[in-house]
C-alpha cells in the first residue's frame, strides 16, 4: 500500500469475528501510516457521523443514510444464501402480544432489514397489526434476551447479530425449536429469497472529499484490503489462525467457523452486490425507514 510519508490514515474496522479474515492480515501487514480503530458497527457509524473517522468499515445502512461516502471496490460483508449471524427469533404470530421486539445496540443494517421484513411480509401480528396500523412494532434496545429467556419476557421476539448471534444460535440449536417453541429467521436468507440478491450488511468506504484529496492512497488501500481478504480465506496457515482466533473468542466448535466463513459469509462486492445495496436503499426510502429512529 502506497501512502505519503508521515500521512496518517485513521481507519475504522468492525470488531466481530466475521471480519477476522480481513482484520488479522490487516494487523499483521498494515503500513505504519494506517492507524486502526476497532469498534462495533454502530459505534463506527457514530464516528463517521461526527467526522472523527473518514474511512473504514461501516454498515450498509449508514452508507445509504449518509450519502457522502465512496465505496472502496471489491469488498463487503455480505451473505451467501444464509448469513448465520443476523437472526430473528420470535414466539410466532399467534403468540405476538406486546408489540415489543428486543434489538441489539450494535446494529444498524440488521435492525432496518428487520423493519423492512415486518413491512413487506406483514410479519407482525398483535395489537399493532400492520394491516390496520402502519406503525412498526416498538423496538427496544436490549442485548440480554436469548432463546431461553424470550418465553418469559414481555418481548414478542428478539434480533441478534454478529458474535452474540453465533453464540445464541448455537445454544438454540442444542435445545431445538420444538423444545423452546420459537421460530428462527435468518435475515440474509429472507432477503435472498425475496429479491434473489445477496444481502450486503457492511461495506468499506471513504468520505467523498477525503477520497478525492487522497485518491491514490484510497486505491492502494482498496487493493491492500482485498489482498487481506484473500490471505485470510485462501492461505491455509492464515485461515487456520483466523478460525483459531474465532474459537478462542467465542468458545464454539472449530468446525462451525469453517462453515461460517466459507458457506455463509461473502466478502465480495460485485455488480449483484451493488444492485442489492441500491435496492435496499430504494426499499428503505419507499417505506420511510431510512433515518427513522427507534
Amino acid at each position: 500500500m502506497q501512502v505519503d510519508r508521515g500521512s496518517i490514515i485513521d481507519f475504522g474496522q468492525i470488531d466481530f469475528v466475521n471480519c477476522l479474515p480481513l482484520a488479522m492480515p490487516l494487523m499483521q501487514y498494515k503500513p505504519d501510516q494506517l492507524r486502526v480503530h476497532f469498534a462495533s458497527p454502530n459505534d463506527l457509524n457514530k464516528r463517521y457521523a461526527d467526522k472523527t473517522l473518514s474511512v473504514g468499515a461501516m454498515s450498509a445502512y449508514y452508507y445509504l443514510l449518509a450519502d457522502d461516502f465512496e465505496l472502496l471496490p471489491g469488498i463487503s460483508i455480505s451473505s451467501q444464501k444464509t448469513v448465520a449471524s443476523v437472526l430473528y427469533f420470535h414466539k410466532g404470530r399467534d403468540q405476538a402480544k406486546s408489540g415489543l421486539v428486543a434489538v441489539p445496540r450494535t446494529s444498524a443494517s440488521s435492525i432496518n432489514l428487520l423493519r423492512l421484513m415486518f413491512v413487506l411480509d406483514h410479519f407482525y401480528r398483535g395489537p399493532n397489526d400492520l394491516d390496520a396500523n402502519p406503525d412498526l412494532p416498538r423496538l427496544v434496545i436490549d442485548d440480554d434476551i436469548d432463546a431461553d429467556t424470550l418465553g418469559a419476557s414481555a418481548y414478542d421476539g428478539f434480533l441478534s447479530i454478529g458474535d452474540a448471534a453465533l453464540l445464541k444460535d448455537h445454544a438454540f440449536k442444542k435445545k431445538g425449536d420444538d423444545h423452546l417453541g420459537l421460530t428462527r429467521v435468518d435475515l440474509g436468507q429472507w432477503w435472498q429469497e425475496r429479491f434473489d440478491l445477496p444481502m450486503v450488511f457492511g461495506v468499506w468506504a471513504a468520505r467523498k472529499d477525503f477520497a478525492r484529496v487522497r485518491q491514490d492512497e484510497m486505491q492502494g488501500l482498496a487493493r491492500f484490503l482485498s489482498d487481506c481478504i484473500s490471505w485470510g480465506l485462501n492461505d491455509a496457515t492464515c485461515f487456520a489462525r483466523v478460525k483459531e482466533e474465532a474459537q478462542s473468542r467465542l468458545k464454539l466448535p472449530l468446525t462451525l467457523f469453517d462453515d461460517y466463513y466459507l458457506h455463509h459469509l461473502d466478502f465480495r462486492l460485485t455488480d449483484r452486490h451493488l444492485a442489492s445495496i441500491e435496492l435496499f436503499g430504494e426499499q428503505l426510502r419507499r417505506y420511510g425507514l431510512l433515518g427513522r429512529p427507534l
